[in-house]
C-alpha cells in the first residue's frame, strides 16, 4: 500500500506539476520584484522583468540570496510582506555579526506543515506501514491528513 499526505498533489500528472510549478514560479518573481528593491534591482540586472512567462528551465538564469544578503539587509530589509502579517520569527544567535532573521506568514507555516506531513508519509516503509521520523513543529500541534491542516493534539484526544 501506498502513502499519501495529498494524494491530489503528489500524484500530479507531470505536465500538470509543471503547469504549476511555473505559475508559482511566476508568482514570485511578481511578489519580490515589487515587494523588495533589492531584488527588484538584481532582477532588473538580469533582464528578468515581471510579465514575461518563465519556466522551471529559467531557473538558473535567476540571482539566487546569499546569506551576506540576510545579513545586510537585517532585520526586516527582504521580507516580501508586511510585517503585521509575519506570524513567526527564527533568528541566528548572530555569533558571526548581525544575526540572521527570518519571517513566516501563516501561509508559510501551513506550508511547512504540508511539506513535513508528506515527508513523513513518503518515508512509510511500504510493506510494513512503519515509519520513524522525529519532527518538531509548532508544540502541541500535529499534521493531519484532513485538509492538510494542523490540529491541536489536545482537540485529537477528545475526540477519541
Amino acid at each position: 500500500m501506498k502513502y499519501f499526505f495529498n494524494k491530489e498533489i503528489e500524484t500530479l500528472p507531470l505536465k500538470e506539476l509543471r503547469e504549476l510549478q511555473n505559475k508559482r514560479l511566476n508568482t514570485l518573481i511578481q511578489q519580490v520584484y515589487h515587494q523588495i528593491p533589492y531584488y527588484r534591482k538584481l532582477l532588473d540586472q538580469n533582464n528578468t522583468t515581471p510579465g514575461k512567462s518563465y519556466t522551471a528551465d529559467d531557473l538558473r538564469q535567476f540571482p539566487f540570496s546569499h546569506k551576506t544578503d540576510l545579513r545586510d539587509y537585517y532585520p526586516f530589509g527582504l521580507f516580501a510582506m508586511p510585517q503585521n502579517e509575519v506570524r513567526r520569527l527564527h533568528c541566528s544567535s548572530g555569533t558571526t555579526g548581525k544575526p540572521i532573521v527570518v519571517g513566516y506568514t501563516g501561509y508559510d507555516l501551513y506550508v511547512f506543515a504540508e511539506v513535513a506531513a508528506r515527508s513523513l508519509a513518503a518515508s512509510v516503509k511500504q510493506t510494513t506501514g512503519l515509519s520513524m521520523c522525529v519532527m518538531i513543529l509548532k508544540p502541541g500541534f500535529i499534521p493531519r491528513s484532513e485538509g492538510g491542516k494542523l490540529q491541536r493534539i489536545s482537540d485529537l484526544r477528545k475526540n477519541k
